[in-house]
């Protein structure tokens, strides 16, 4: 965990408690943007840690980007090998550290937890600025 972000293991946690709480089919999103989750590779400032992916598309009516599907993408990462930008495999475990930025960009955002939003049918990934 870099400071305030949250490790893979960490996120995998948080997103059984929410599937468990009933919520596997409620949909996802950030807290910035109304932007969606879309996925992981590995990230270009450290190419040993994580970084999810981001899409303008509507996180509402996508099967892909529900409380479920991010939870098997999560769990499913662990021991997969991600590519990094100039090459190189490295593995992920639930100690990576996972930022928020598209396929081969750096950025500072980090993952600090997810959080039920105000109406109950969404899920908010929460966010912060990270110096690296």
């Amino acid at each position: 965990m870099i400071n305030g972000g949250l490790n893979l293991g960490a996120l995998i946690d948080a997103f059984e408690e929410q599937a468990k709480w009933g919520g596997e089919g409620t949909h996802v999103t950030f807290d910035f943007g109304g932007l969606a989750p879309e996925g992981l590779c590995s990230y270009r400032g450290y190419y040993e840690d994580l970084a999810m992916m981001f899409t303008s598309e509507q996180a509402f009516g996508e099967d892909n980007h529900t409380v479920g599907a991010m939870f098997k993408t999560l769990k499913d990462a662990v021991g997969e090998y991600f590519t990094g930008w100039k090459g190189g495999e490295y593995k992920a475990s639930r100690e990576s550290t996972v930022w928020v930025a598209q396929n081969g960009e750096t950025g500072s955002t980090v993952i600090t937890g997810i959080r039920r939003g105000d109406d109950d049918y969404i899920v908010v990934i929460e966010t912060a600025y990270e110096e690296h």
